[in-house]
């Protein structure tokens, strides 16, 4: 947990906002990996008006723990943990997310999608 939290410290500092370890940084790298896996999301979301911080700053700070039940997070975190590229695991796991409700993104409009985003419905 200690590490975790060293390697987490970048997110909580003002002045390293728009560092690649920052949360801006971190947030911008999120949506370059949707941009290159999916364009058309992230293009109907700019479009919509949904701001990625609106949702991936919870997603990035608190590790999407506030996105599933208790057992999934506690895999999700497991799998984390025994990562190398733990920030790139969190990437590509958000942008996975985003990906499982793409057809009910697209389908969207503003209010409809940032539902959708700051409460992640239940999958298998």
């Amino acid at each position: 947990f200690n590490t975790l939290m060293v390697e987490m410290r970048d997110v909580f500092v003002p002045d390293l906002d728009e560092a690649d370890t920052g949360i801006q940084g971190r947030i911008s790298n999120m949506i370059a990996l949707l941009s290159l896996h999916d364009p058309e999301v992230r293009c109907h979301l700019d479009d919509t008006g949904i701001d990625p911080s609106f949702y991936s700053i919870r997603w990035l700070t608190t590790l999407l723990s506030r996105e599933f039940s208790l057992p999934e997070t506690i895999r999700l975190w497991d799998s984390m943990f025994a990562s190398t590229h733990k920030d790139n695991f969190l990437r590509y796991v958000s942008v996975t997310m985003l990906m499982i409700i793409r057809d009910r993104l697209l389908r969207g409009d503003f209010g409809t999608c940032l539902r959708l985003l700051q409460s992640f419905p239940p999958t298998d």
